[in-house]
């Protein structure tokens, strides 16, 4: 299985997923999903060196301000976008989603994992694709 760090758009997640799968990669992948619901849990993300958050994604949270509806709404369209790829075994949320209180931190995250759980189930565009199937093996020619 490999884990992708944040890259930014569902369109650039694709795109490396099919060069994956052109150059002969076979193991799921598993999507990355920014669970941040305000500009401090952005930035507390954004500072791993490599990450590229959505742009949308981002737009849409900064304009919302602390609510951390903004984020749980973000979520949802990203990971639809992303279960309806069939290029992908699942999702990773990561990010400090709720702030610096612990019990905050752990109810937003709760949130993000019943929506993530519920869209992504209802979304996946084929639960045959080889793309999502952890147990794939591919068959010799």
């Amino acid at each position: 299985m490999a884990i992708l760090n944040h890259a930014g758009e569902v369109a650039d997640l694709c795109a490396f997923a099919v060069a994956s799968r052109d150059a002969g990669v076979v193991m799921p992948l598993i999507a990355p999903v920014p669970m941040v619901t305000n500009q401090s849990s952005i930035s507390a993300l954004a500072v791993f060196p490599g990450l590229a958050l959505p742009r949308s994604f981002v737009d849409a949270i900064v304009r919302a301000g602390e609510s951390d509806d903004a984020g749980l709404i973000a979520s949802e369209a990203f990971i639809e976008g992303v279960a309806s790829t069939g290029h992908f075994a699942g999702i990773n949320l990561s990010g400090p989603a709720g702030g610096p209180d612990p019990w905050r931190r752990l109810e937003t995250t709760e949130r993000f994992i019943a929506l993530a759980r519920r869209v992504f189930a209802a979304t996946r565009r084929d639960a045959n694709s080889p793309f999502r199937d952890p147990s794939f093996r591919p068959t010799d020619p």
